[in-house]
C-alpha cells in the first residue's frame, strides 16, 4: 500500500541542499554539498529547479559555488517546493480548474482544498532560517 501523501525525495534534497547554503559563510559548490547517496549530478539537477524558482544564484569558477538568493528568513519550506515541484496542488483540479472531470461540481474538491490551504499556511510559516538552528 502507498502512502497518502508522501514529499517527494527531491523535495527532500533541495530542503537538505537549502539547509546547508543557509548556513554557509561561503558559497557552496554541488561537489561540497552532496553527501552519500546523492551524487553532484544529481544535486545539480536540483540546484537547476533553485535557481529557475529564484531561490539560488550561482557563480562559476574560482570561488564559485551557490548561494542563497535571498536571506533565509525570506525563504519559506513553501518557496522550495514550488520552485522544485512547479505546484502544491494535491489533486490536478486544484491547481487548474479546467483539469477537473466534474467541472467543479466534484463533492471531494473541498476537502482536498481545505487541507491544500492548510498544508500551505504549514510550509509557508517555516523558514530556512528556522530550519537552520
Amino acid at each position: 500500500m502507498q502512502p497518502f501523501l508522501r514529499i517527494s525525495t527531491r523535495v527532500h534534497d533541495a530542503l537538505v541542499f537549502m539547509g546547508k547554503l543557509a548556513v554557509a559563510s561561503d558559497a557552496l559548490t554541488v561537489e561540497q554539498a552532496a553527501t552519500h547517496p546523492l551524487s553532484a549530478g544529481y544535486l545539480e539537477q536540483v540546484a537547476l529547479r533553485l535557481k529557475e524558482g529564484g531561490l539560488i544564484v550561482g557563480k562559476r569558477g574560482p570561488g564559485g559555488g551557490y548561494r542563497l538568493a535571498r536571506p533565509a528568513a525570506k525563504i519559506t519550506v513553501a518557496d522550495v517546493v514550488v520552485a522544485v515541484e512547479g505546484s502544491m496542488a494535491l489533486v490536478p483540479c486544484l491547481d487548474k480548474a479546467e483539469a477537473c472531470s466534474a467541472h467543479g461540481g466534484c463533492a471531494s474538491r473541498s476537502v482536498w482544498g481545505t487541507l491544500q490551504t492548510r498544508i500551505h499556511e504549514t510550509l509557508s510559516s517555516i523558514t530556512l532560517s528556522s530550519l537552520a538552528r
